[in-house]
């Protein structure tokens, strides 16, 4: 059965990111983004005094490009770490944890673009993507997307939020079947080469 590139993408970049986050124990859901935030800054400088971090990773194919953005909190991003350095307490005070979940923070973007690329595979559509990098600060109007209709989110799980934009380029009416291989490597594992 045949769909339209943009409703698949649309279902799976919400999903991949809820995924990424869940596998770390955190549970997200998506919240509808109010008209009147639909215009403006799609991610703050810092909530309530906690900085707020951006993740983000390019990529670039025949059927599709863009850009992933994915930003939260420093405690957050910190919170989404594998149980086995979790236990640990992060400080946004201390340099090399501030390095630490910058890095993370680009490292969980890759990661949900990776669950997207891996979902799309089946649709036969694929693209090449860039390393990661992060924003905070300042910065983080460079990290702004640029296309013409950013397709952005926001989740949220108690008090905590993550603002989730997958700007992507593409044939608005390009249809896809989802008549390819499955991926040789299940979601979440390690591959070697």
């Amino acid at each position: 059965m045949s769909r339209v590139l943009s409703e698949v993408l649309e279902q799976l970049a919400p999903a991949a990111l809820v995924d990424v986050f869940g596998s770390y124990g955190a549970s997200f859901k998506e919240r509808a983004v109010p008209r009147s935030e639909r215009n403006g800054p799609i991610v703050p400088r810092d909530v309530g005094g906690d900085p707020v971090i951006a993740g983000v990773v390019g990529f670039t194919g025949d059927a599709v490009r863009g850009t992933l953005l994915l930003a939260s909190t420093f405690k957050v991003i910190a919170s989404a770490r594998p149980a086995a350095i979790r236990n640990r307490p992060l400080s946004p005070s201390l340099a090399s944890d501030w390095i630490f979940v910058r890095d993370w923070a680009g490292e969980l973007a890759n990661q949900v673009l990776g669950r997207i690329k891996n979902r799309l595979h089946r649709f036969q559509v694929t693209f090449e993507v860039s390393p990661p990098t992060a924003f905070s600060g300042p910065a983080l109007t460079f990290a702004a997307p640029k296309g013409p209709s950013p397709r952005h989110h926001v989740f949220v799980s108690g008090k905590d939020t993550i603002w989730f934009c997958f700007d992507a380029l593409f044939d608005p009416v390009r249809t896809v079947s989802a008549d390819g291989p499955e991926p040789e490597a299940g979601e979440g594992s390690v591959v070697l080469f």
